[in-house]
C-alpha cells in the first residue's frame, strides 16, 4: 500500500525528485520553513507550515534537501514526531532508482574510456580532483599550480565533480581532463546521491585507474571522493571551516566528516587561520599537516594589469569575488550608499559572478546608488580593474587565504579589508593594508579613511613593501617536496607544522 507523505523542500532537489516521489508515494503537499512561502502553490501541491502538519494525518515527512542536518533539529523543536521523518537514503526504492540514474552504465563507460589513456613510463602519475573550475580562489590557485608543474616528471589527470567553470580554458594542455557531471539534472542528482554514499563506494566508481598520488585540491566533494580507496593521498583545505562550514551538505547526518579527512596522508592548509578553524571544528588531526600558502604569478598579474581599460574618472573602490553571501557585498553596497547619502562622491565596482548578483543589483537600485555601483560580471582579466582602483576592498565575513588581496598587493594598490583571520594573516596583522571592523560601520569608516589621499599613499607604500613576501619559489618548493615524498625537506621549511 502506498504511503501518504508531505515533502519538506521546494527547491532544486525537489524539482529533480518530484517524478520519483510521485511514482513511490501519495504526496499530500509540500512544506517550507520560510513563512513567506506558506500558502503558495508549487505545481499541484500547496506549501504548508510545520505547524499545519501537527494536526494532519500522514505516514511520513520526506526531507528532500541538501540541508537536512540543519532541518532535523528544527523539526524536533516544532514538535513533530521524528520517527515519521525520513531522509532520501531512508527511502530504499526511491534512493536506489536515483542511484541507478547517477551511477549509470553510460557514465561508467564514459569514465572507463576517459581513464584508458596509455601509461607514461618514468613519470609520477598525479590525480588532482576539485569540485569545478568556477571563478574562485581555490580554482585559480589550482590553475597556477598546474601551470608550474614540470610535465617532464609528472603525468597529470584532473577529475572535476562538475564540468563547469571559467578557468576551464586556462588548463595547461598537458592535463588530462575527466568530469563526472555537467547538466543541471546531473549535478543535482549527483550531489544528492554522493551525499549519502560512502567514500569507498564513490572512489571505486569515480577513479578507474591507479595513480602514484591522489590530490583533493579542495574540501567537500573532491575530498570525499578521493578519501576512498588505497594509495597515497593529499588534501588541500582552502577555508576556515569553523566559520564557513560550507562542506556540511556533502555528508549525510550519520557520516563523520572528520573521519573522511583522517584517511588522507597529509592535510595542507592554505593559511594558519584555515588550520586553526579546522582544529576548532574537528579537533587536532592525527594525520600529517602543513601550512602552505597559495602563491602568486606576479609577472603574469603585472602584465595583464597593463591591458587597456577606460579610466573610472573619480575615486573608485574595487572588489573582486564570487557573488555569494560570505563575500559580504551586500554590506559593502550598504556602506557605499550611506556614504553617498552623506555627500560622498565615489564609484563602487564589483567584479565577479554568482547567485547573489541579481539581488545585489536590486539592492543598489533600491538604495538609490544604481548609477554609482558597477557590477562588471566575471572578468578573465580582473587585474586591469584592480590596477585602476584607488582602493581595493575585501568585505568578506570569512576568508581562508584570500588570493585577490595578494593580487592587489602585487599591483601596489592600497588595500582595506574587513578583519577576519585570513585577511588579517595575508595583510600581516595590518602592516600591509587597512583592517576594519567586520561590519557595515567598519566598511564605512574604512572607506572614509581611504577617501583621504594621504592615507591612500601610505597604504600604497605598504602594499609595495608586501611584494617581496609574496615570492612563489618557497611555496612551490614545498609542494614539490610533498609530491616527491621528501618529508625531511618539507619539515625544514614548514615553520613547525
Amino acid at each position: 500500500m502506498r504511503k501518504s507523505v508531505f515533502v519538506l523542500g521546494t527547491g532544486d532537489c525537489y524539482e529533480l525528485c518530484q517524478p520519483l516521489l510521485e511514482r513511490h508515494y501519495d504526496i499530500l503537499g509540500l512544506v517550507d520553513t520560510r513563512s513567506e512561502r506558506v500558502g503558495q502553490w508549487l505545481g499541484a501541491y500547496r506549501i504548508h507550515s510545520l505547524q499545519e502538519l501537527l494536526v494532519r494525518d500522514f505516514d511520513y515527512l520526506l526531507v528532500v534537501s541538501m540541508y537536512e542536518a540543519l532541518l532535523l533539529p528544527v523539526l524536533a523543536n516544532a514538535g513533530l514526531d521524528i520517527s515519521k521523518v525520513l531522509t532520501l537514503d531512508e527511502c530504499p526504492e526511491l534512493f536506489a532508482e536515483l542511484n541507478r540514474r547517477v551511477f549509470s552504465p553510460e557514465l561508467a563507460s564514459k569514465l572507463d574510456a576517459a581513464y584508458a589513456s596509455p601509461l607514461v613510463q618514468d613519470k609520477t602519475r598525479l590525480l588532482f580532483a576539485i569540485n569545478s573550475l568556477a571563478g574562485g580562489g581555490a580554482e585559480k590557485a589550482l590553475i597556477n599550480l598546474l601551470k608550474n608543474l614540470d610535465y617532464s616528471r609528472y603525468d597529470v589527470t584532473l577529475l572535476l565533480f562538475i564540468k563547469r567553470g571559467l578557468y576551464l580554458e586556462q588548463l595547461p594542455p598537458q592535463v588530462h581532463l575527466i568530469s563526472l557531471f555537467e547538466t543541471w539534472e546531473e549535478v543535482i542528482a549527483g550531489m544528492l546521491v554522493c551525499k549519502f554514499t560512502a567514500p569507498d563506494e564513490l572512489h571505486e566508481f569515480c577513479v578507474r585507474s591507479s595513480f602514484d598520488i591522489e590530490i583533493a585540491y579542495l574540501e567537500g566533494w573532491a575530498a570525499k571522493i578521493l578519501a576512498g580507496g588505497q594509495g597515497r593521498k593529499l588534501c588541500w583545505v582552502h577555508c576556515d571551516l569553523q566559520r564557513n562550514h560550507w562542506t556540511g551538505p556533502c555528508f549525510a547526518p550519520a557520516q563523520r566528516e572528520a573521519a573522511m579527512f583522517a584517511r588522507f596522508d597529509h592535510l595542507i592548509f592554505v593559511s594558519e587561520p584555515a588550520r586553526r578553524g579546522f582544529i576548532e571544528r574537528f579537533g587536532e588531526p592525527e594525520t600529517a599537516i602543513s601550512v602552505i600558502e597559495n602563491f602568486f604569478e606576479q609577472d603574469v598579474i603585472v602584465e595583464k594589469a597593463c591591458e587597456p581599460l577606460e579610466p573610472f574618472g573619480r575615486l573608485t573602490f574595487v572588489s573582486v569575488g564570487r557573488m555569494v553571501p560570505v563575500k559580504g557585498f551586500d554590506r559593502l553596497i550598504d556602506a557605499h550608499a550611506r556614504l553617498m547619502a552623506e555627500g560622498g562622491d565615489h564609484l563602487l565596482v564589483l567584479v565577479g559572478e554568482g547567485k547573489e548578483r541579481e539581488a545585489l543589483m536590486a539592492q543598489a537600485q533600491r538604495l538609490g546608488v544604481g548609477d554609482s555601483v558597477i557590477l562588471s560580471g566575471f572578468q578573465s582579466n580582473p587585474y586591469r580593474f584592480i590596477a585602476r582602483a584607488d582602493v581595493f576592498v575585501s568585505s568578506s565575513l570569512s576568508e581562508g587565504h584570500p588570493l585577490v588581496i595578494g593580487e592587489a598587493l602585487v599591483l601596489g594598490v592600497p588595500v582595506m579589508a574587513t578583519d577576519c583571520e585570513g585577511s588579517r594573516a595575508i595583510l600581516n596583522e595590518g602592516a600591509y593594508g587597512l583592517l576594519v571592523e567586520n561590519s557595515v560601520e567598519g566598511l564605512m569608516e574604512g572607506m572614509r579613511q581611504m577617501s583621504n589621499v594621504e592615507a591612500r599613499n601610505d597604504y600604497r607604500n605598504r602594499s609595495i613593501r608586501a611584494q617581496c613576501a609574496l615570492d612563489k619559489r618557497e611555496n612551490l618548493g614545498r609542494i614539490e617536496a610533498l609530491l616527491q615524498g621528501q618529508r625531511a625537506l618539507l619539515a625544514s621549511v614548514a615553520h613547525g607544522y
